[in-house]
This record gives structure tokens, C-alpha cells and sequence, in this order.
């Protein structure tokens, strides 16, 4: 845990910082509760509980953890499958659920395994999440709906029927767009949503717009704290799999935003630490009924940019949202719905990262493929699915490039002990000691890349073949199967093989595997701390051996 402290040379900054914050999550907090389609309370209170979690036990000091667009597309999607009758007990008892996951991630320090998640699969997952939003507030931004379920269908047939479309829903949705994007271009910018909604909110009423449907039609917001609330038990079991996806979503989120902000003693955060951190936000949070809490790159942003200079920025922000909910926020009821949909719709493209997708686009078809695939599973199947789909494919490109990661290069002794790389010959040379220096990840697939890209050793005669890896760290059963037929063919037609630069790990792999009944412990040379010591001592046997012959 954290020990975050009130010091006079800050309070100011992280006090205003968590202020802004606060005021920036109250439309957002209602906003994303429309697309979840829950009570917007619940949406605001993961504006209390989870930022003062997070900044007592996460290691990014500025990461602003809260209800976000990704969290309430994973909600929407869960609550929607298990129908209308749902208790909202079983919200809590999946935002719990997210969080235990996420503890246990951080308490087996998994952070290390983030890596896996393709940032072609993410940025293809999170672009559609983005469209879905949007797609998703055309109606309410018309006042016209559909009777379509899937968002694309939805959108084409409101589209198609202009006749249907409500005027003062759709200028007051234009009115609140209008408005973000001007006030966002004053010095009103760090509460530019905010004074927008309330804006919008007074144009509505003055002008009495009767058709208008307001927050207060659909849900009463009520002055009041959240109190710990007892979770449906029995639904864990249907959780499972759904919370389980929602944390992973949670933690990449998350990581991707601590990776933006250092922390303000110039180092970065320990992802481990911010996965208890994140998992600690919706453990509580969901006891407090709290909506599931990830990192927000643009909140997070916010409180930066407003000035925040420790980690009691977010703890102030929860207070001052506590505050808000208990003196303000009952005037939330006078909000108009397109305004909140003008807002999320304003959002949705400000997600969409086209940075990010043309970099993804260019890099490789691999990576190109890999997020269009998961853009439009994102569109046309369940989130939930889609994103462990994704996971999935990830694995499957790390598999797939690492096993064409595996080079050889030939290597040329110099004077000195120094020594020149280039490319290895097309045939092994008869009758001299040939060295070669191996890159790449000796697993799997990545052996059979390997083994096409040596030299030809058919009509080897009397020669020393040195392999050199210092690289490898461990092996695999694939490569000592491998390097063992080696091996017995160089025997077997009058040659020798040598290992170098061998980790003593490995050797033990060889020793344990009897591997090295067939290559010959003589032939393994172990790595030493001075690099290229084993290679010179290999090249030495290897010429003393060839001039005994």
C-alpha cells in the first residue's frame, strides 16, 4: 500500500487537479451508465471509491481509474445476456469479480504477460468499441429507435426514416456538440463536458421542449452515498468466464495509460503493483456499488494537465465526487438524454486513435490482419467473445513471428578475439572450422525456421560446425531432438558439432534430456561473463581436432 501524504507545496495543485477531474467524471460517469444501461448512480459512484483505491494501492500515482467507455461496452453486453430481470446484484458481484482476478494477477506477477496482448488486436478492439458507442447514441440523439438489435442495421434504418426523427432531440444534440467543441477552445476547457451538459440542460428548459426525454424520466438520481451492498452470490458461476475477459480488457487498458505518464519521481509504474492496485478499485468498489473501473487515458490526461503533482490527486477526486453526489448531483435529473448521447457520441471519435491504426496499418500484414479481424468481431459478435478472441490471436501472432525470428549468421575471427558477423554460406565449407551465431527463440516452430536457414551440410567432409547462442536461456524438447540428429549426422559422416556460448541452464537441460551422451559434454562449451571467451576456447578444440585428423 501506498502512503500518500498531504504536503502544503501540493495540496493546492492536486486539490484543484482532483477537482477537474471530479467535474470531468460526473457527465462521463452518466454518460457511459447510458451505454450500460444502468443506473447512472452507479456509474457515478465508480467516480468515488475506485480513484481512492487506486491511488492508495497502484504504483502510477496519476492513473485515473473510474467507470470507462471499454467497461461499460463489457457491461452492457453481460447485463444485456442475462436478461432484463437481472438483479443488480449481479453487477456488483462482476465488478467484485473483476477485481479478485485482477489481485491475483498482481499477486502472481503477471504483468509480464501483458506483452502478449497484440497492440494490432487492441487498437482493432478498442476502435470498434468506439464505433459501437456512437453507433449505439444515433437514436437517442434523433429521438427515433429501432428495431434492429445489431448497431449498424439500427443506424441505417433510423437514417432511412428521417420522417421519424424528433427536432428538439436532435438540435439539442447538436446544440451540446457545438458546445464541447467551442468551450473546449477557451480557458473553460478543463470543464468544458460539464458546463456544456449544463448549458444544453438550461437552452432545454427555457425553450420547454416537451419531447425531449430527460435523465429524470428514466431513473430518479437521489442525493445519496453508496452503502456496502450485499452481491448476488449465486451468480458466480456465469461470471466466471465474463469477469475473467472484463479484467484482462481492464488490465491492458490500464497498462496502456500508465505507459503514457511516468510517475513524478521519473520512473515508470510496476505493472504488477497496479494490477492489485486496479484490482483493489472493483473489489471494493463493487461492495460500494461501483460500475467495473479500469485506467482512462483522457481522465488521466485531465487530472495531468490540470496540474496534478502527487497521487492524492485522485484521492481528492473521489472526495470531491462524494460531495458533488450528496449537494449537486440531484439536478442531474434535468438533463436532456441527447445531450448525454451528444456527449458519448463527441467521445467515441476522440477514442478513436487514427495514429494508432495507420501504425498498426503500416507496420506488417500480420499485424494488419490481426486488427481488422478484431474490429469487426468487435462489431458483429459478443464483446466478451470478441476480446478473448482477440487474446487468442495474439498468442497466436507471438507464436507465428517468434518462429520467424530465428536467423543465422556466419561469424569471422579477427585479430584480438574480436570478430565479424555475415551472412552464412549456402554450403558448409569441407575441411575447416565453420562458426555461426544463432538469433531468435529456440521453441517450437521457430527450430524448423532455423534449421532451413543453415548451410548445407550434404557433401560436408572433415569439418568443425561451432553453433553459438548466447541468447538461449532455455530450451525446448523440439531443439534438443533437433540439435541430437544433428549431431549424429555430423558424426556419422566424419564431422564434428560444437556448442558455445551455451548458458549453464541449458547444459543442465542437455544433461537431464541425456543429450549429451550423443553431442558429447567435450562439445559444449558453457558461457562465461567476458562474451566470446567460449567461442575463441571452441575454435581452439575445433582446430586442434581437425589437425589430429
Amino acid at each position: 500500500m501506498n502512503k500518500p501524504k498531504v504536503e502544503k507545496k501540493s495540496a493546492t495543485s492536486d486539490g484543484i487537479a482532483g477537482l477537474t477531474v471530479a467535474l470531468v467524471n460526473i457527465p462521463e460517469g452518466m454518460a457511459y451508465s447510458l451505454v450500460a444501461k444502468i443506473n447512472p448512480l452507479y456509474g457515478l459512484y465508480s467516480g468515488i471509491i475506485p480513484p481512492i483505491m487506486a491511488g492508495l494501492f497502484a504504483s502510477s500515482a496519476f492513473m485515473v481509474v473510474t467507470f470507462t467507455n471499454e467497461m461499460a461496452l463489457m457491461t452492457m453486453t453481460l447485463m444485456g445476456e442475462m436478461g432484463e430481470e437481472v438483479s443488480v446484484g449481479v453487477l456488483f458481484m462482476f465488478t467484485i469479480m473483476i477485481g479478485l482476478w485482477q489481485i491475483l494477477f498482481g499477486v502472481l506477477k503477471l504483468g509480464t504477460f501483458m506483452r502478449f496482448v497484440s497492440q494490432s488486436v487492441m487498437t482493432g478492439f478498442v476502435t470498434g468499441l468506439a464505433l459501437l458507442v456512437i453507433l449505439g447514441q444515433v437514436g437517442e440523439i434523433t429521438g427515433s429507435h429501432s428495431e434492429y438489435q445489431n448497431k449498424v442495421l439500427a443506424v441505417v434504418d433510423i437514417l432511412a426514416r428521417p420522417g421519424s426523427w424528433d427536432i428538439p432531440t436532435l438540435v439539442a444534440g447538436i446544440i451540446m456538440i457545438v458546445l464541447i467543441v467551442a468551450l473546449l477552445k477557451t480557458p473553460l476547457r478543463k470543464i468544458a463536458l460539464i458546463s456544456a451538459l449544463v448549458i444544453t440542460s438550461i437552452l432545454v428548459y427555457v425553450a420547454n421542449w416537451n419531447t425531449v426525454h430527460l435523465v429524470g424520466e428514466i431513473t430518479d438520481i437521489n442525493a445519496s452515498l453508496p452503502l456496502p451492498t450485499l452481491p448476488e452470490i449465486a451468480s458466480i458461476p456465469d461470471l466466471i468466464v465474463p469477469s475473467l475477459a472484463t479484467a484482462i480488457l481492464g488490465i491492458a487498458v490500464s497498462a496502456g495509460v500508465a505507459q503514457y505518464y511516468l510517475n513524478p519521481d521519473g520512473n515508470r509504474a510496476d505493472p504488477n503493483r497496479d494490477f492489485i492496485g486496479l484490482g483493489a478499485a472493483n473489489a471494493v468498489g463493487g461492495i460500494f456499488q461501483s460500475a467495473p473501473s479500469c485506467g482512462s487515458l483522457s481522465r488521466t490526461a485531465v487530472v495531468v494537465s490540470a496540474g496534478a503533482k502527487t497521487r492524492m490527486a485522485n484521492i481528492f477526486s473521489g472526495i470531491i465526487m462524494a460531495i458533488a453526489i450528496i449537494t449537486i448531483i440531484p439536478l442531474a435529473n434535468m438533463i436532456p438524454m441527447p445531450a448525454l448521447a451528444a456527449l458519448l457520441i463527441y467521445v467515441g471519435f476522440e477514442t478513436i486513435n487514427e495514429q494508432r491504426i495507420l501504425r498498426g496499418w503500416k507496420t506488417h500484414l500480420i499485424g494488419r490482419i490481426a486488427m481488422i479481424v478484431t474490429f469487426v468481431m468487435t462489431l458483429t459478435v459478443n464483446i466478451i467473445n470478441a476480446f478473448m478472441w482477440g487474446i487468442l490471436i495474439s498468442l497466436a501472432l507471438y507464436i507465428y513471428q517468434s518462429s520467424l525470428n530465428a536467423h543465422v549468421k556466419e561469424l569471422i575471427p579477427l585479430e584480438g578475439d574480436h570478430f565479424k558477423e555475415q551472412e552464412p554460406p549456402k554450403e558448409f565449407p569441407s575441411n575447416q572450422v565453420t562458426v555461426l551465431t544463432v538469433y531468435g527463440s529456440q521453441y517450437f516452430a521457430s527450430v524448423e525456421t532455423m534449421r532451413k536457414k543453415l548451410p548445407s551440410a550434404e557433401n560436408l567432409k572433415n569439418a568443425a560446425i561451432i553453433f553459438v547462442d548466447r541468447e538461449m536461456t532455455e530450451t525446448s524438447n523440439t531443439f534438443i531432438t533437433w540439435i541430437q540428429d544433428y549431431s549424429k549426422r555430423m558424426q556419422a559422416s566424419g564431422n564434428r558439432l560444437i556448442m558455445a556460448e551455451i548458458n549453464p541452464k541449458v547444459k543442465a537441460q542437455l544433461v537431464e534430456a541425456k543429450a549429451l551422451k550423443i553431442i558429447g559434454e567435450e562439445n559444449v562449451f558453457v558461457s562465461e561473463p567476458k562474451i566470446g571467451v567460449s567461442i575463441v576456447d571452441a575454435i581452439a578444440e575445433a582446430n586442434d581436432w581437425l589437425k589430429k585428423r
